[in-house]
C-alpha cells in the first residue's frame, strides 16, 4: 500500500513537479503564440499588396511570402500534431517551439532591415513596415511573457539588425528604434516577473491540492483495509466526511454529516456529551 505523509517533497516528487511545470509553461507559450502564426501569414501579403510592392518586386515579394507561410505551417504542425512530445519530453518540445518562433522573427527581421537601404522600400511601404514591426515586437513581448529568454531573443532578433544597418546608413529612425528597444525590453522583464510569480503560485497551489488528495485517498485506503471502524467529529458532534468502510457496513449507511449521538445511540440518542 502506498502512503503519502505530510512531507511529499521527495527527490522523485520534485523531479515530477519540475517536469509538470515545464509542460504547463510550454503549453501556455504555444497557446499564446498561436495568433502570431496567423499574423505572420497575412501581414506581409497585406503590406506588399496595399503598397504596390508586389508589382515592383514580384519575385522578392513571393519568395518572402513563401518563407513566412512555410514557417507558419511548421509552427502549426508543432502546436497541433507534435503536442504529445510535450508530455514525454518537454525540453525537446520547447526547442521545437522556440525554433519556429525565432525563425519567424528572423525572416521578418530580414524584411525590416531591407527598409533601411533597399530603394524598393520607399514611401508607404517603409512607414507600414515600421508600424507593423513595432506591433509584432510588442505582441511578442506579451505572448512570450512566460519566458524572458524567448522574449528577449525575439526582440533582439527583430530590432538589432535593422538598428545596426540604420546607423550605417544614418537613417532618421535609428534613435527611435533604440528608444523603443529599451522600452520594450524593460516592459518584457516586468511582464515576465509578474507572470512567473502568478504562474508559480497557481502551480504550487495545484500541486498542493493534488498531493493532499493523494494523501486523503491513501488514508482512506488504509482505514478501509484495516477492518476497523473509524469516525471523527468535533465539538458540534457532527461526524466528518472521512469514515472507514467498516463503519458504513456496521451502521448500514454512511454516518458522515450526521450527529454522533444519534448514530451511536440510535433511538436512545441523547445530547448529553457525558455518554460520548
Amino acid at each position: 500500500m502506498e502512503f503519502y505523509g505530510a512531507n511529499f517533497l521527495t527527490e522523485s516528487t520534485l523531479d515530477r513537479n519540475a517536469h509538470s511545470f515545464i509542460q504547463k509553461i510550454n503549453t501556455d507559450i504555444s497557446n499564446r503564440a498561436l495568433p502570431g502564426v496567423a499574423t505572420y501569414s497575412v501581414l506581409w501579403p497585406i503590406v506588399a499588396w496595399q503598397t504596390g510592392f508586389i508589382d515592383q518586386s514580384p519575385a522578392f515579394a513571393m519568395i518572402s511570402f513563401s518563407i513566412l507561410w512555410g514557417i507558419s505551417l511548421y509552427r502549426t504542425y508543432v502546436h497541433f500534431i507534435l503536442s504529445d512530445i510535450n508530455d514525454k519530453n518537454p525540453k525537446l518540445y520547447r526547442i521545437l517551439l522556440y525554433a519556429g518562433v525565432l525563425a519567424h522573427t528572423a525572416a521578418w527581421s530580414i524584411l525590416y532591415t531591407y527598409c533601411f537601404y533597399d530603394p524598393r522600400f520607399v514611401g508607404p511601404i517603409e512607414a507600414l513596415m515600421h508600424m507593423v514591426t513595432a506591433g509584432l515586437t510588442a505582441g511578442g513581448m506579451v505572448a512570450f511573457a512566460p519566458s524572458k529568454y524567448l522574449g528577449s531573443s525575439y526582440a533582439f532578433i527583430t530590432l538589432s539588425p535593422a538598428f545596426v544597418v540604420s546607423i550605417y546608413h544614418s537613417h532618421p529612425a535609428t534613435l527611435l528604434i533604440l528608444i523603443y528597444a529599451v522600452y520594450i525590453t524593460a516592459m518584457s522583464k516586468r511582464t515576465n516577473r509578474e507572470y512567473i510569480n502568478y504562474f508559480t503560485l497557481n502551480h504550487a497551489m495545484a500541486l498542493t491540492r493534488d498531493e493532499a488528495e493523494k494523501g486523503r485517498k491513501a488514508i482512506a485506503n488504509l482505514m478501509n483495509n484495516s477492518g476497523q471502524g473509524f469516525i471523527a467529529f468535533g465539538e458540534d458532534l457532527i461526524i466528518a466526511n472521512e469514515c472507514s468502510k467498516a463503519c458504513i457496513d456496521f451502521f448500514g449507511s454512511s454516518p458522515a454529516g450526521k450527529s454522533a449521538t444519534a448514530v451511536l445511540f440510535g433511538a436512545y440518542g441523547t445530547t448529553d456529551t457525558r455518554f460520548i
